[in-house]
């Protein structure tokens, strides 16, 4: 690769970057970016002159909205089309000499690594390429008001056919266009080295997003955990040793998992708990009879009854503990959640609940701290 730069120095540009620039350079829409492209694609000067390439390139293809920004367009463009780019850009007044290779301080020889054009708001560049003794020759230019300074690119590929490079696909709004084959887009992604190309979603792990929140929260721990237990409900469904240590390492008295999970994570929060000397809840949202049966022999666990937000609220509360006590009298620590209401907490108190997990009722009160004092009253 060839390459020569400029304007690294840090000189007062001669040219103040326009809004329209400032705006490009945040990225466009697909909607923008794909309608950028067909402009060029489905001009008749330019058929058979452009070929899309670069991540906008399969989506097009495809019909499908890639449901991301889009920093530019991308076409490769025959060095012997070249003029033909300049005088259509020129034609739609959409040419800017500061946009074009051939007027760079750096392109001392003129020779022509492409030009820019914005469309519709879209930066769009136009890349020749040529073939030479069996090998594929690529140019580009990065331009300072763009990247920060000016830079020529020259890429030798040997062995690439123009058939392995570029294609017409038909579009049902325009016809037929020109594309860069998917293999060759595909072989520039994976060549990049920017995250954007490595994959289309990147995930962050339940237990990594767990980790920042639970880390973010210490400062209640530090402050308050010497007057009061703490809970946090994390809900673990997996990786339960990890979860667990993180948890009380943070300084959380109480931990959640939910009863939904596999028996090795429940074991696995169980040894936690206990290396720990904290307290695990057992999250009984949605388990059946057979679930609880199968998973009531924590002996030092607490089993939360919780009825879901989404569901409502329960009606009757102390009936529900009654009866479940009734049906597995092996799971002696109780808890409850899920629209408790303040009457229904010495009810709950006489049926043995041992946690009562109060929400709305008090995070609702116009004073909370009273009705934390007076819920705490009631259940005693």
């Amino acid at each position: 690769m060839h390459r020569c730069e400029t304007g690294r120095e840090g000189r007062a540009l001669n040219t103040v970057v326009s809004n329209q620039l400032e705006s490009a350079a945040k990225g466009a829409a697909f909607a923008s970016a794909r309608a950028a492209a067909l402009r060029v694609m489905g001009a008749d000067a330019l058929r058979g002159a452009v070929y899309l390439e670069g991540g906008l390139a399969p989506w097009l293809a495809s019909g499908r909205d890639s449901g991301r920004l889009h920093g530019d367009v991308d076409f490769s463009v025959r060095l012997r089309d070249m003029p033909a780019v300049r005088e259509w850009l020129a034609g739609e007044g959409l040419y800017d000499r500061l946009l074009d290779s051939l007027d760079l301080a750096c392109n001392a020889s003129r020779a022509d690594f492409g030009v820019h054009a914005i469309v519709g708001g879209v930066p769009v560049s136009f890349c020749p390429f040529s073939f030479d003794g069996g090998a594929l020759i690529q140019r580009n230019a990065a331009l300072r008001r763009f990247e920060g300074f000016d830079a020529l690119f020259e890429a030798r590929i040997p062995g690439i056919a123009e058939e392995d490079f570029v294609e017409t696909r038909r579009l049902p709004s325009v016809g037929a266009v020109g594309f860069s084959t998917l293999e060759a887009c595909r072989a520039a992604k994976g060549a990049s080295g920017r995250p954007k190309d490595a994959a289309d979603i990147g995930e962050i792990g339940t237990s990594l997003t767990k980790e920042y929140g639970l880390r973010a929260l210490t400062r209640l721990t530090e402050d308050y955990g010497g007057q009061v237990a703490l809970l946090a409900d994390i809900k673990t469904c997996d990786e339960g040793k990890y979860e667990f240590d993180l948890g009380y390492d943070c300084g959380f008295t109480y931990l959640t998992v939910m009863g939904s999970a596999s028996m090795g994570t429940l074991e696995a929060c169980a040894a936690s708990a206990a290396a720990h000397h904290g307290t695990m809840i057992i999250d009984l949202l949605e388990c059946d009879d057979a679930r609880i049966e199968r998973i009531g022999g924590f002996v030092d666990a607490v089993y939360c009854l919780h009825t879901s937000v989404d569901s409502g609220t329960t009606a009757d509360p102390v009936g529900q503990v009654r009866a479940f006590r009734e049906r597995f009298p092996q799971i002696r620590r109780i808890a409850v959640a899920g629209g408790i209401k303040p009457d229904q907490l010495a009810g709950l108190a006489a049926e043995g609940v041992e946690i009562a997990i109060m929400g709305s009722a008090v995070t609702k009160a116009a004073d909370i701290a009273a009705a934390a004092r007076r819920c705490k009253e009631l259940a005693a």
